[in-house]
């Protein structure tokens, strides 16, 4: 069985903008007829994680949300936490008895310092990364 997880990640003003949503729906779609199963990790934050949470849910894939820890991290706790979910993905990944594959799918509107950490810290790590540019 061939499976994905997909690391969700993107500007948070882009789930207003129009095009995110066709975007993301065909992605998540084609993903979804491509591959066994797929799941969904994302930051929980407002924008594209949630948007995509959702949608990703409406499909029937398996979505795990972690959010940032701003109480103990501060202004560091969405780097922190995008470290988190691609090890995540990465550990979940080497753990499965399964034919896995893991894909960084970045909604980015080249600005937001966030969606840029994560598909660095992903491309450090030798992950796929797939990056939409969408104008803010």
């Amino acid at each position: 069985m061939r499976s994905l997880t997909i690391v969700i990640t993107g500007s948070r003003s882009l789930s207003t903008q129009p095009g995110f949503l066709g975007y993301l729906h065909a992605d998540l779609s084609l993903l979804k007829s491509t591959y066994d199963e797929v799941r969904l990790i994302h930051g929980t934050a407002m924008g594209v994680d949630r948007t995509a949470g959702r949608v990703a849910d409406s499909m029937d894939m398996p979505v795990k949300g972690m959010p940032a820890d701003w109480d103990t991290f501060g202004k560091r706790a969405g780097y922190v936490r995008n470290e988190e979910m691609l090890d995540f993905a990465l550990k979940y990944q080497s753990e499965s008895s399964e034919d896995m594959d893991v894909l960084v799918l970045a909604y980015w509107d080249m600005e937001s310092p966030g969606t840029a950490h994560c598909i660095e810290s992903a491309r450090k790590r030798d992950m796929k990364v797939c990056i939409r540019r969408i104008a803010a």
